[in-house]
């Protein structure tokens, strides 16, 4: 029985669980990593960097990305090795090579596995080159007749991304036909009249009159509010900010943190969380502060488990990752669609710009920190497309607004964004693979 069990294991189950945990991004993300960093850095001089590249892929699940030609994985190990001065010849060839490729090579879900790669090698212009390609695949997978429940809801999410408003309510339609469920159909409607033609409902549940969600649509509709981000800034608008009915920021800790009555404006009214900040909190300080915010809303559910016996106001916001491709908001954008479910009558935006000053630019120095990859989190979580489209999309629309500094960002095309983004976090990631310090 002994042998009998581990040829089991070995045969059956190990594999089995091998299969489970790659399902999840964050996790096979984490596999790409270590494996492109292996084959960048012991490189064996028998074997094509191609085909090196191609046993990653297998090992992380993605057998069917062995269909790109062998020249495309040849460009992409040019340019992730290429130095900062060769960098532009190597990227306009995989441009190039992905520009040759057609979407009908692989299918939706493979071509946001090759986005992803390419987001977390620091390759972001060519990742939205592919991004393009799972794009097309997408409308014309939603487009065919028996188009799955998953297929259409992939369509729905590039239409509704990319502002295509018949397309959206086309969809909408087929969805019902193959049995969405009504709350999905009724959230994805509101939304479509929000993101293409600006329209402003409210969409909060909650009926008793201490329910927070009612609360707040009492406090919010058909008043103003100020979305206040956290990117430090010398911009005098504090006292601007403190003029809004509402006031709303991020991860607020308590005392003055965040409060600079200069920059940032003395109040918080609301106040959004995310995990790891619920976590800190909850661990590493004293929650009671939570008890005077009048409304503490948590991105995850484990955040208010953690936190509500300090915030008996507290909420989670509702999800939208279903309506989107394969991704979910960060923070932000997060923020700003569940404050209009409550119809405020104007919604700015303060200290904000998508991460364009997180990273690292020509001059760029931080004494004694160490830099932050943080393309590793536009690959598992935060498509920095996503983000970018659905606040533009608000914003040419009217239906939010924004200081100096994020508006300059708003009035950015989409190729320019992605391009100062990969300015700023692309070189990190590259150094990551190829373990060598900045190279000029």
């Amino acid at each position: 029985m002994g042998v009998k069990n581990a040829v089991f294991a070995r045969e059956r189950l190990l594999p089995y669980l091998q299969r489970r945990a790659l399902r999840k991004t964050d996790r096979r993300m984490d596999r790409w990593h270590r494996g492109l960093r292996k084959a960048f850095r012991t490189a064996h001089p028998g074997l094509p960097a191609a085909h090196q590249l191609q046993r990653v892929a297998v090992r992380t699940g993605h057998r069917a990305l062995l269909a790109l030609p062998e020249h495309w994985w040849t460009a992409y190990a040019g340019a992730v090795k290429a130095t900062v001065a060769e960098l532009p010849a190597f990227e306009a060839r995989l441009l190039e090579s992905t520009r040759q490729l057609s979407a009908e090579r692989l299918d939706t879900s493979q071509w946001l596995e090759l986005y992803r790669v390419c987001l977390i090698s620091g390759l972001y212009v060519a990742a939205l080159a592919v991004r393009q390609l799972a794009e097309n695949r997408a409308r014309d997978e939603a487009a065919r007749p028996g188009a799955s429940l998953d297929q259409l809801r992939t369509g729905f999410a590039v239409a509704l991304e990319t502002g295509d408003e018949a397309g959206a309510r086309d969809l909408l339609g087929r969805l019902a036909q193959v049995g969405e469920s009504h709350e999905h159909l009724e959230h994805a409607a509101w939304l479509v009249d929000l993101v293409t033609v600006g329209e402003v409902a409210p969409f909060a549940d909650g009926s008793h009159a201490d329910n927070p969600v009612t609360q707040l649509r009492a406090a919010l509709e058909g008043n103003t509010v100020a979305l206040v981000g956290p990117v430090p800034v010398e911009a005098a608008q504090g006292a601007e900010i403190d003029r809004f009915d509402l006031v709303a920021k991020f991860n607020y800790r308590g005392g003055g943190l965040g409060c600079d009555p200069e920059t940032q404006g003395r109040r918080v009214d609301i106040a959004y969380y995310n995990i790891q900040q619920s976590k800190y909190i909850a661990r590493k300080l004293d929650p009671g502060f939570l008890a005077h915010l009048a409304f503490p809303v948590f991105i995850k559910d484990k955040g208010l488990r953690l936190l509500s016996p300090w915030a008996p106001s507290g909420r989670v916001l509702r999800n939208l990752q279903w309506l989107l491709l394969d991704s979910e908001f960060n923070a932000g954008p997060n923020a700003v669609y569940d404050l209009l479910r409550f119809a405020p009558a104007r919604l700015k935006v303060f200290n904000t710009d998508l991460m364009l000053t997180a990273g690292r630019f020509q001059g760029y120095a931080q004494p004694g920190g160490e830099e932050i990859n943080y393309s590793f989190s536009f690959a598992k979580t935060h498509d920095p497309v996503i983000q970018f489209r659905f606040l533009q999309c608000l914003w040419r629309t009217g239906r939010i607004e924004g200081d100096e500094r994020f508006d300059k960002v708003m009035k950015l095309s989409l190729d320019d964004y992605i391009r100062k983004l990969q300015d700023g976090h692309g070189e990190i990631a590259r150094e990551s693979l190829n373990g060598c310090e900045r190279r000029n």
